[in-house]
């Protein structure tokens, strides 16, 4: 990612929450050696709780240096349904 100057997933959230604020990852193991072999961290997107404009706002970000944009993963799923019925 960093060599087709494009911004990484934490790096996105850093950028979108007020300067210092915190960020509360959900799930930051979810997919953790549930597909052998292969390394899905957070799932494939990362999602939690920070500050943007002084208000708590719930954050959902694909994380594309795991699979490239496709969902195809069912913890995915899992993560992003639970983050809609919140």
């Amino acid at each position: 990612m960093v060599e087709s100057n494009k911004l990484l997933v934490r790096q996105r959230i850093d950028k979108l929450l007020d300067p210092g604020s915190p960020f509360l990852e959900f799930s930051p193991l979810a997919g953790y050696q549930l597909y052998g072999k292969e390394e899905v961290n957070s799932g494939g997107v990362v999602t939690g709780v920070g500050l943007i404009k002084g208000r708590f706002c719930m954050i959902v970000a694909n994380d594309p240096s795991v699979k490239g944009y496709n969902c195809s993963y069912s913890e995915e799923l899992t993560i992003l349904f639970r983050c809609v019925n919140t």
